[in-house]
């Protein structure tokens, strides 16, 4: 109901002062989502991904490569930017994913089962970077 995937039947939920029902374009916004099961097009490659995601979230053009050397450093898929999303492991899959709902620094992320398929270091790794964005003050929610 948070992100918009299901109607509120009733009472109000608000993100950073924002109404769901009557502000759900603005909650977008600021919130990142990644979904249980990877809405990834697999015809593009992880740079490709990102750069279509920082363009959705609003990011400026001069600053999309910034923001894409950040997160994949950050979730260490950096070397398989360049790579079809389709040739792409499972665990991979994921962190771009995650990648695409931390894009932009939103103030609330919302993880649905964000190691699912990861190996245990790159789960290790996925935590390690969840912390640091913890540490900047965002809020992430996890299931």
């Amino acid at each position: 109901m948070i992100t918009g995937d299901e109607t509120i039947s009733s009472g109000d939920i608000y993100v950073n002062g924002c109404n769901v029902k009557s502000s759900i374009q603005e909650v977008q916004r600021q919130i990142g989502y990644c979904p249980q099961f990877d809405g990834l097009l697999e015809q593009l490659t992880g740079r490709e991904t990102l750069i279509l995601f920082c363009r959705l979230r609003g990011i400026k053009e001069f600053d999309i490569e910034r923001h894409i050397q950040e997160i994949s450093k950050l979730l260490y898929f950096d070397m398989h930017l360049n790579k079809l999303v389709k040739n792409y492991s499972g665990g991979t899959k994921r962190k771009l994913s995650t990648a695409v709902a931390l894009l932009g620094n939103p103030s609330v992320s919302f993880l649905d089962e964000p190691t699912t398929g990861v190996d245990p270091v790159a789960r290790r790794c996925l935590w390690d970077a969840l912390t640091k964005k913890l540490s900047e003050g965002r809020s992430i929610v996890l299931t």
